[in-house]
Protein backbone atom coordinates (compact mmCIF):
# COMPACT_ATOMS: atom_id res chain seq x y z
CA UNK A 1 0.00 0.00 0.00
CA UNK A 2 2.52 2.63 0.91
CA UNK A 3 4.63 1.62 -2.85
CA UNK A 4 1.17 2.51 -4.55
CA UNK A 5 0.76 5.54 -2.24
CA UNK A 6 4.41 6.41 -3.11
CA UNK A 7 3.32 5.86 -7.15
CA UNK A 8 0.38 7.44 -6.57
CA UNK A 9 2.25 10.81 -5.47
CA UNK A 10 5.14 10.43 -8.10
CA UNK A 11 2.36 10.40 -10.76
CA UNK A 12 0.37 13.16 -9.44
CA UNK A 13 4.01 15.38 -9.07
CA UNK A 14 4.75 14.22 -12.82
CA UNK A 15 1.54 15.45 -14.21
CA UNK A 16 1.90 18.59 -12.14
CA UNK A 17 5.13 19.05 -13.53
CA UNK A 18 3.82 18.49 -16.91
CA UNK A 19 1.22 20.90 -16.73
CA UNK A 20 3.61 24.11 -15.46
CA UNK A 21 5.65 22.81 -17.95
CA UNK A 22 3.01 23.31 -21.37
CA UNK A 23 1.51 26.73 -18.94
CA UNK A 24 5.28 27.59 -19.37
CA UNK A 25 5.37 26.67 -22.56
CA UNK A 26 2.29 28.44 -24.15
CA UNK A 27 3.01 31.55 -22.45
CA UNK A 28 6.26 31.26 -23.91
CA UNK A 29 4.78 30.74 -27.24
CA UNK A 30 2.18 33.52 -27.04
CA UNK A 31 4.86 36.21 -26.15
CA UNK A 32 6.63 35.18 -29.31
CA UNK A 33 3.60 35.45 -31.45
CA UNK A 34 2.62 38.76 -29.79
CA UNK A 35 6.57 40.32 -30.42
CA UNK A 36 6.18 38.45 -34.03
CA UNK A 37 2.93 40.23 -34.38
CA UNK A 38 3.88 43.65 -33.39
CA UNK A 39 6.91 43.83 -35.21
CA UNK A 40 4.98 42.80 -38.16
CA UNK A 41 2.32 45.81 -37.24
CA UNK A 42 5.04 48.39 -37.47
CA UNK A 43 6.41 47.34 -40.52
CA UNK A 44 2.98 47.07 -41.90
CA UNK A 45 2.26 50.71 -40.85
CA UNK A 46 5.89 52.03 -42.16
CA UNK A 47 4.81 50.63 -45.69
CA UNK A 48 1.45 52.03 -45.55
CA UNK A 49 3.00 55.94 -44.13
CA UNK A 50 5.17 55.23 -47.20
CA UNK A 51 2.57 54.44 -50.07
CA UNK A 52 0.43 57.84 -48.31
CA UNK A 53 3.67 59.64 -48.84
CA UNK A 54 4.40 58.84 -52.72
CA UNK A 55 0.39 59.62 -53.52
CA UNK A 56 0.67 63.00 -51.87
CA UNK A 57 4.05 63.32 -53.85
CA UNK A 58 2.10 62.57 -56.97
CA UNK A 59 -0.96 64.33 -56.29
CA UNK A 60 1.21 67.50 -55.90
CA UNK A 61 3.26 66.55 -58.96
CA UNK A 62 0.18 66.09 -60.97
CA UNK A 63 -1.08 69.82 -59.95
CA UNK A 64 1.98 71.55 -60.82
CA UNK A 65 1.95 69.54 -64.26
CA UNK A 66 -1.08 70.64 -65.01
CA UNK A 67 0.11 73.97 -65.56
CA UNK A 68 2.08 73.18 -68.09
CA UNK A 69 -0.25 73.12 -70.79
CA UNK A 70 -1.98 76.58 -69.60
CA UNK A 71 1.34 78.31 -69.53
CA UNK A 72 1.93 76.91 -73.19
CA UNK A 73 -1.27 78.68 -74.33
CA UNK A 74 -0.76 81.98 -72.47
CA UNK A 75 3.24 81.87 -74.57
CA UNK A 76 1.60 81.33 -77.62
CA UNK A 77 -0.72 84.09 -77.26
CA UNK A 78 2.03 86.57 -75.89
CA UNK A 79 3.33 88.79 -78.40
CA UNK A 80 7.18 87.86 -80.18
CA UNK A 81 8.48 90.90 -78.16
CA UNK A 82 7.12 90.21 -74.81
CA UNK A 83 9.74 89.65 -72.23
CA UNK A 84 8.95 87.84 -69.03
CA UNK A 85 10.38 89.68 -66.25
CA UNK A 86 8.26 88.30 -63.46
CA UNK A 87 6.52 84.40 -62.91
CA UNK A 88 4.87 84.10 -59.37
CA UNK A 89 2.57 81.13 -58.08
CA UNK A 90 0.79 81.22 -54.73
CA UNK A 91 -2.14 78.75 -54.20
CA UNK A 92 -4.49 79.34 -57.29
CA UNK A 93 -2.90 82.27 -58.65
CA UNK A 94 -0.12 82.91 -61.39
CA UNK A 95 1.00 86.39 -61.86
CA UNK A 96 3.37 87.11 -65.33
Amino acid sequence: IVLLGGMGLLVSRTARLQRDFLATLHTTADAQLLASLKQREQAMREAWQQHQRQRQQYQRRSAIAAWQPRLQVLAADLPAQAWLTRLEYQGVLLTL
